[in-house]
């Protein structure tokens, strides 16, 4: 190898985190806070090669890579999936190697196993695929190492392996089995747990003058139900758990189930579904009912719906009652602003009445028998205008 190739090879080597100086292997490592490691490896090796001949094998699943080889002096391995490339292991292995690291593979990727050789190296490419176990022949002549040390370990630079700015896309990223939601940028995905919470960070690439995988993801259950609108990704879990990457508001429990407020949308969830929710204003009806107190102004709704909505339903002074067909579909009830919100878990008939009293008071004069008689004169009246529009 000539000296201006073997100037070459150092100098692209040391960008992916590892050199060769003067017969001495430098591996960086990103860790201890913001401080950048380095170990030296200073190593001889015998004057003459001799043949070797084994196989490399790797496997990946769940974040997790697994190196093993049958020869000796391993001493980096590089990723490449997609549109990056990092080393996720370096070291010096003597003996036949097995190693497991954290790692990120989009699907399919290349393992570049480098094995020490002289003042030189040799690549071993392994094809990567989750969840299978590829493994590859590997012979030649090697300079095998006869010698280590002494091993230096030193701080050789700062770096604040700070993650990157939150710039990407929301969706769901599978995890250990679970779909989590996720921020996806260029190198990057950031996880969220319950109510928009950080529990996660995958970085694919971090370069001082080193090239580092730095994965942290949790162990969560099984997901029972994932769905993403828009910007908002939501994951249940079989725990009951509820993950969103952003921050939400538990507004009510309802049946089996939670009523969501997400940047002021409404979400309905379900261990075995999520919906999100539009809110609709029915058309109402107003009536004038003479009564011995006066005239009362009464208003009346009357709607059907398809599946799960917010109603917003204007009120007039005094609230009377809402119902349902089937009994039960309203499964959450807010009465605010003389506004009423029902959320109806449908196909339902929903009727919503109330009233206002004559000017000059009476409201807090009526009796049962008033109010009974009041509602009883709307239903009638119901009855009567569906009877002439048939």
């Amino acid at each position: 190898m000539s000296h201006r190739l073997m100037i070459a090879l150092v100098v692209l080597l040391s960008l992916f985190g590892f050199s060769l100086s003067s017969n001495a292997l430098v591996v960086y490592h990103g860790v201890n806070g913001n401080s950048i490691m380095a170990t030296y490896y200073p190593y001889n090796y015998e004057a003459n090669p001799t043949y070797v001949s084994g196989v490399a094998s790797v496997y990946y699943r769940n974040f997790t890579l697994i190196i093993n080889t049958t020869i000796p002096q391993l001493f980096a391995v590089l990723v490449s999936s997609g549109d990056f490339s990092a080393v996720v292991w370096s070291g010096l292995y003597l003996t036949p190697a097995s190693v497991s690291v954290p790692a990120y593979v989009n699907g399919s990727g290349v393992a570049y196993l480098y094995f020490l050789n002289g003042s030189g190296f040799f690549v071993v490419k392994v094809p990567i695929l989750e969840g299978v176990t590829q493994t590859v022949p590997v012979s030649g002549y090697v300079y095998k190492v006869v010698s280590v040390g002494p091993v230096v370990y030193k701080k050789v630079g700062e770096t604040g392996l700070q993650p990157p700015n939150r710039v990407g896309s929301y969706g769901l990223l599978r995890v250990s089995g679970s779909l989590v939601p996720a921020l996806l940028g260029k190198g990057y995905a950031y996880l969220y747990g319950v109510n928009g919470s950080v529990i996660g960070l995958i970085v694919e690439n971090i370069s001082y003058p080193t090239s580092i995988v730095y994965v942290s993801v949790p162990s969560l259950p099984s997901t029972q139900r994932a769905a993403q609108f828009g910007d908002v990704a939501i994951s249940v879990l079989s725990n009951g758990s509820v993950l969103s990457n952003l921050p939400y508001k538990v507004l009510s429990r309802v049946s089996s189930g939670l009523l969501l407020d997400v940047n002021g949308t409404n979400y309905l969830v379900f261990s075995n579904n999520v919906y999100r929710l539009t809110e609709e204003t029915p058309s109402i009806s107003s009536y004038s009912v003479p009564t011995p107190r006066g005239i009362y102004t009464v208003i009346a709704t009357n709607v059907t719906t398809e599946g799960p909505v917010m109603l917003k339903i204007p009120l007039l002074g005094v609230y009377v009652n809402s119902s349902s067909t089937p009994q039960g579909s309203i499964l959450y009830e807010n009465y605010s602003n003389h506004y009423l919100t029902l959320l109806v878990y449908g196909p339902a008939r929903v009727t919503v009445y109330s009233y206002q009293p004559p000017a000059g008071g009476g409201g807090s004069l009526l009796t049962g028998l008033t109010v009974v008689a009041i509602v009883l004169s709307i239903i009638l009246i119901f009855l009567a205008v569906r009877a002439l529009r048939r």
